[in-house]
């Protein structure tokens, strides 16, 4: 199998990582890729790779497989019987990236807009405390006086609570 190893630097959160990779060569060989193997029973997302060299390993943290076409993680390094055992975790992002930005979607938040149509726990809104006097009864209209009475209606919150009571 073909592996190609990166010191890559960038946020695990960014889609492209191109630009923060820097590829470890193969020094002394023709090729700028490394023979490995894949370990017998292992999963795609999280799989276990063998090499029989220990040279590269301080500064890598990032793999690609030719064989599985995806972008790996490296997790964890030990050594075992003259071989390296390199444990990762597939980065999605980088692997699938073309096919991520050719996607056409609604997004829900970003990090400078939010869309108030749709239901977003994160999205803070505040409403300002509003005081509205309403007259009930017109001063025709009056059996008695209600020069000493005042009506207080108040309404806080919002009305999730009901929804949620009215399921249970």
């Amino acid at each position: 199998m073909k592996f190609w190893l990166y010191d890559m630097q960038g946020d695990k959160r960014y889609l492209d990582k191109t630009s923060f990779m820097t590829p470890l060569y193969n020094e002394g060989e023709q090729n700028d890729y490394f023979e490995g193997a894949i370990i017998d029973d292992t999963s795609v997302v999280d799989p276990v790779f063998k090499f029989s060299r220990e040279k590269y390993w301080k500064r890598c943290n990032y793999i690609f497989c030719q064989d599985t076409n995806r972008y790996y993680y490296v997790q964890d390094v030990t050594m075992s019987r003259g071989y390296v055992l390199v444990k990762c975790h597939v980065d999605v992002l980088m692997t699938f990236r073309n096919a991520l930005k050719n996607k056409v979607v609604i997004a829900a938040r970003n990090e400078s807009k939010y869309n108030v149509f749709l239901n977003d726990d994160k999205f803070k809104s505040y409403a300002p405390p509003k005081q509205i006097c309403y007259e009930f009864f017109p001063q025709s209209e009056r059996v008695f006086s209600m020069s000493n009475v005042q009506y207080i209606l108040a309404i806080a919150g919002s009305n999730s609570n009901i929804e949620e009571e009215e399921e249970e």
